[in-house]
């Protein structure tokens, strides 16, 4: 099969996706190795027999409803490449705020020995994020899952940063921050009530619901993670959470309980949503 023949197949089965046309030329050249231009400058390109069963694959699955950041293994973060499997949470840009956030507080002394935990670590997208901006800085990762634990450190190796990460494999708990502290404390944890009608039909099928959905409300995982910043985060460290949409108020409620925290802020993603809390230790 040639790069032509292998686009226009892919162009086909993708007819009903919005971006179709894109798409198959993304995966198609992603899957093959090969620079998009190919496709226009070298179009009878014969490509490899295994190569062509892992695009017909890729295509079905694709064609099928899974989304392409699966379909292909990765997804591209911040400033980098993040590996990723249906165990952890595709990163989105919306997450980015996070990273951003915390490198406005940090970005004064970037050379700093901040010592950093993800909370809910998944790939590991926010905390590697910081620690590649951030030369002196620790991770601490924290995650349920060992396959997510896995993939993290996978990536923490192919950005070279793995010198730099730890990686716990259990629930957050109070036992877990015992004698560590923190100067930043960062999570995107599950914040969807388990019976909300407004998730996307491929987030709810394909995402992993250990890292969607949460009691309360949604609240669960945010008060108690909250909580554990409270408790780990040192005098003028800075948290920064993603929240769901219409959760700020009480977000801010549980935050006011705690009493700790100071400089409360609400930042908004690029739909007008406020989507970060930031706060910062007395």
């Amino acid at each position: 099969m040639t790069i032509e023949e292998a686009y226009k197949s892919a162009r086909k089965a993708f007819s009903h996706l919005e971006n179709g046309e894109l798409e198959a030329r993304w995966l198609v050249t992603e899957t093959a190795g090969l620079n998009e231009i190919s496709l226009w400058s070298e179009p009878q390109l014969k490509i490899p027999q295994e190569i062509t069963a892992r695009i017909t694959e890729r295509v079905e699955r694709r064609k099928n409803g899974e989304p392409m950041a699966y379909v292909l293994g990765f997804k591209d973060f911040f400033r980098s490449r993040f590996f990723i499997s249906s165990s952890v949470l595709i990163p989105r840009p919306e997450t980015e705020l996070i990273v951003t956030e915390i490198l406005k507080k940090a970005l004064n002394a970037p050379n700093e020995p901040y010592e950093i935990c993800d909370i809910g670590t998944g790939s590991g997208c926010i905390g590697l994020s910081l620690l590649k901006e951030l030369y002196q800085a620790r991770l601490t990762a924290i995650d349920i899952s060992p396959t997510a634990i896995e993939i993290a450190k996978k990536n923490a190796v192919q950005l070279n940063l793995d010198n730099r990460a730890t990686f716990i494999n259990e629930s957050a708990r109070p036992s877990v921050f015992e004698g560590r502290q923190f100067d930043f404390v960062v999570s995107n944890p599950p914040y969807i009530a388990p019976h909300d009608k407004e998730v996307a039909v491929d987030v709810h099928t394909y995402e992993p619901h250990s890292a969607l959905y949460a009691d309360a409300n949604g609240l669960r995982f945010i008060e108690e993670w909250l909580g554990y910043a409270a408790q780990s985060l040192k005098s003028g460290g800075v948290f920064a959470f993603e929240i769901g949409r219409g959760q700020a108020e009480e977000v801010k409620k549980i935050v006011e309980r705690l009493k700790v925290f100071s400089h409360i802020e609400m930042k908004k993603d690029l739909q007008g949503i406020e989507r970060v809390i930031v706060g910062e230790r007395k």
